[in-house]
């Protein structure tokens, strides 16, 4: 029989808070991954990857409540151990990395972020390649702290690098590539490109307006389904 201290009873805690962090309950989420962290360190040992992804996941948490420092804290820890574990360029090293990149964006620290970002992206377009959804995310979010600072020339290449690396893998009617149109929009705004920002606000309008259709169509046929099966 398990202990409430065994290494395979943290997993199923680990599971629970990332439900947990879904439904909003960022409280109880909070304590199963702190003692989640506290079993794995004992049980696995403080330089095992499954540690550093708790770590992780506990330090999103804090980001998205603002509370950077701890945040801070446990994104060094598990990209320490990361780095380690698996080398300084392994991908899932650079997503830890971007991470903590998060941290110093959200502190409006961009030129730390800056550096962390592009670090990122280096190692994503080495070990997956120059066109891959990461890297284009990657781009958005450098694109993202360039506007933030007002560099509003260097952020534009960076949204059409993106807007076209999602566009061939993911096709020019998702959603993603309503939300790089959005913000390419606002930048083209900032930028005085008025004509240019008005038909990429209308484009991510109507991709946006069709992407809700067919997920409304969709729960219609499942319901629809559902009913004949009973």
């Amino acid at each position: 029989m398990l202990g409430p201290n065994d290494a395979d009873v943290a997993l199923t805690l680990n599971k629970l808070a990332e439900l947990y962090t879904v439904a909003n309950r960022a409280g109880e989420a909070e304590k199963l991954w702190k003692r989640v962290i506290q079993i794995w360190d004992t049980a696995l040992g403080p330089e095992h990857p499954g540690l550093a992804s708790a770590l992780n996941n506990l330090g999103t948490l804090y980001l998205k409540q603002g509370r950077t420092d701890e945040a801070e804290g446990h994104f060094q820890r598990a990209l320490a151990i990361q780095q380690r574990a698996f080398g300084a360029e392994h991908p899932d090293t650079a997503r830890m990395m971007f991470n903590l990149a998060g941290v110093y964006e959200k502190r409006g620290q961009y030129r730390e972020s800056e550096e962390l970002y592009y670090r990122v992206l280096a190692i994503l377009e080495k070990k997956l390649g120059s066109e891959n959804l990461d890297v284009a995310g990657t781009c958005n979010t450098l694109a993202r702290v360039y506007f933030a600072e007002g560099r509003y020339t260097e952020a534009e290449p960076l949204y059409l690098r993106a807007l076209a690396i999602q566009e061939k893998i993911l096709g020019d009617g998702h959603s993603n590539v309503a939300t790089t149109l959005f913000n390419y929009a606002d930048l083209l705004s900032k930028m005085h490109k008025n004509a240019e920002a008005r038909s990429s606000r209308n484009r991510a309008r109507q991709i946006a307006y069709q992407v809700a259709q067919d997920r409304s169509t969709q729960h219609t046929i499942s319901y629809q389904d559902l009913q004949e099966r009973r």
